[in-house]
């Protein structure tokens, strides 16, 4: 026995079932020893059933007493006629793998896994251990019934200052609000101001027509678009006919009275994809997307024909003269205007009052011009 028990502790033996069969006993035995000679041992029988009172009293319906093997022994609700097994009250495999584990290799632990808190005691000289299997909500619902004045108390003292808070932080957030406003409204009124100047450097100051800066910007991007597409884009230069007469005879008041009126007409009567722009003095040029030659043609004509039955103050009637051209693949702005430039001195030099269309090669129109001359 000695050899056996070195450690002289005492043991207790796994169940049994009593002589009637009708329950589970264990036996605790302890050795008897004088000195270094083993006497004997001493025992006593009890009822595994009688463990139920102290493992509720541990933890009610979440403890049980178990073996290393994962056996229930003992819980509140078992009569322990028999050992049953761990898969008979715990259900969650995951859990319950987990359980094992602890009983194998902890001594004392506790572990959180699929919800559920698993708090592990391994008693001492026995192969047994006591566990508690609690889910996470139980767990939390069982301290917040314990603590409730506690945490109301808190949350009453925190409601309070919560409120405070509120009331100032809404008080800053007012002025941070009103003051954003603010500063968006000075931003719109300050892009506002920057969109008017932009317009005023881009149109001419006397007429409301577009400048020579818009215009070169918008003629780049229109080329670019007809040559990448393949879509026809047309250009009109036109002059007032004798209007250094009109200036000399009536001021240049009345001229640039003449040159509004003027300006006036041909918005009315181009679309709003067209491009009017004051070329300098009294000549304008149209740039005209997606218009052929002949169509750019027709406008001309219309045009033409518009500003002579039209009445002017002070002079009454006058009249204007028109170049066409249509922009050719390969063309550059230069070229393009020059062509279109040569059909106006054409009209000019036809007579005026009309309307002239350049051909579709520079070279050859200025080889006409020279030989007209």
């Amino acid at each position: 026995m000695q050899k056996h028990n070195s450690t002289r502790e005492t043991y207790l033996t796994h169940p049994y079932k009593d002589i009637f069969g009708q329950g589970l006993m264990v036996t605790a035995t302890s050795p008897i020893y004088q000195g270094d000679k083993h006497l004997g041992n001493i025992g006593i029988d009890f009822k595994l059933e009688a463990l139920n009172r102290f493992v509720k009293q541990l933890g009610g319906e979440h403890s049980l007493l178990l073996t290393l093997d994962g056996e229930v022994l003992s819980h509140y609700t078992t009569k322990t006629t028999s050992v049953i097994s761990l898969e008979q009250l715990v259900r969650n495999p995951v859990v319950r793998t987990q359980l094992l584990k602890l009983l194998k290799n902890a001594r004392n632990s506790q572990v959180t896994i699929d919800g559920y808190v698993l708090t592990h005691c391994k008693l001492q000289n026995v192969t047994w251990g006591i566990v508690n299997v609690t889910t996470v909500n139980a767990l939390a619902k069982n301290i917040l019934i314990r603590h409730l004045p506690v945490i109301c108390g808190v949350l009453i003292g925190f409601t309070g200052l919560l409120w405070v808070s509120i009331r100032t932080i809404d008080k800053i957030f007012k002025k941070l609000n009103k003051a954003r406003i603010t500063a968006e409204q000075t931003n719109q009124k300050l892009q506002q101001a920057l969109n008017e100047l932009e317009v005023l450097a881009l149109t001419d100051k006397l007429t409301g027509a577009w400048n020579r800066r818009h215009f070169e910007q918008v003629i780049s991007a229109e080329i670019n678009r007809a040559s990448r597409y393949n879509q026809p884009l047309s250009l009109l230069i036109l002059d007032i006919d004798y209007f250094k007469s009109i200036n000399d005879r009536y001021g240049h008041q009345i001229g640039d009275a003449v040159l509004i009126q003027l300006t006036h007409i041909l918005k009315q009567n181009i679309r709003n994809s067209d491009v009017l722009t004051r070329w300098g003095g009294e000549e304008f040029v149209i740039l005209t997307p997606f218009t052929s030659v002949k169509e750019a043609t027709d406008l001309a004509e219309r045009l033409r024909l518009k500003i002579t039955r039209s009445r002017f103050n002070m002079v009454k009637n006058i009249t204007i003269s028109l170049g066409v051209a249509q922009f050719q693949t390969a063309e550059n702005v230069s070229n393009f205007l020059k062509r279109a430039d040569a059909a106006l001195y054409q009209a000019k030099h036809s007579g005026r009052n009309m309307v002239a269309v350049a051909p579709s090669t520079l070279d050859t129109w200025i080889q006409g011009v020279e030989k007209n001359m």
